[in-house]
């Protein structure tokens, strides 16, 4: 049933992009000053996949009366999403109304982002590493886990950051050495 449950919601999927792409469907979206959205009564469908970490998906969220709520629902890393070209902004997070089946569901735009097509900013400064009493591991420049472990408490050369999935990344070597802001206890 689960198999043949995902074949209908590709098939749903392929024709709602078939009718999106002979310009039946449009929109246009605004934000104000409040972080809301208004949003025209015909979404243009759009298309990505989710990037985010090897074996792990992005949060699906519902929208409620009483704002954006998680669900139990988790789209997978290089996972196919159909969404409407409307969004929603909500205590500074862009979330993407999905498209057919998830009607009341969004997911955050940030994780649409391809990590290989943002650039990295030149840095130079030091970083220490902390904030945790055990070995980090490292990144590589898409932010997937490398098996290189450093220590807490010794400090880095900065070559590089590139910011992506809400996290600055800290590059101390080559595109396999990341480390992630949240084990960051000090960057000049």
């Amino acid at each position: 049933m689960h198999h043949n449950c995902r074949k209908l919601l590709g098939l749903i999927a392929s024709i709602l992009l078939a009718v999106s792409a002979a310009g039946l469907f449009t929109s246009a979206v605004e934000a104000n000053d409040d972080q809301q959205s208004t949003t025209s009564i015909e979404p243009q469908l759009q298309s990505s996949t989710v990037h985010y970490f090897n074996g792990y998906g992005a949060r699906i969220w519902e929208l409620t009366a009483a704002g954006m709520v998680p669900s139990d629902k988790v789209q997978l890393n290089n996972y196919y999403i159909p969404y409407y070209g409307d969004y929603q902004m909500i205590d500074g997070i862009k979330y993407l109304h999905l498209a057919n089946p998830y009607q009341n569901y969004w997911v955050q735009a940030q994780y649409l982002q391809n990590p290989a097509n943002i650039a990295e900013t030149s840095a130079h400064g030091k970083v220490l590493a902390g904030n945790v009493p055990y070995g980090i591991f490292l990144r590589d420049s898409l932010g997937n886990m490398t098996e290189q472990i450093i220590d807490p408490g010794t400090t880095w050369r900065v070559f590089a950051t590139k910011t992506f999935f809400g996290r600055t990344y800290y590059k101390l070597g080559t595109d396999q050495q990341w480390l992630e802001d949240t084990y960051v206890k000090l960057y000049n």
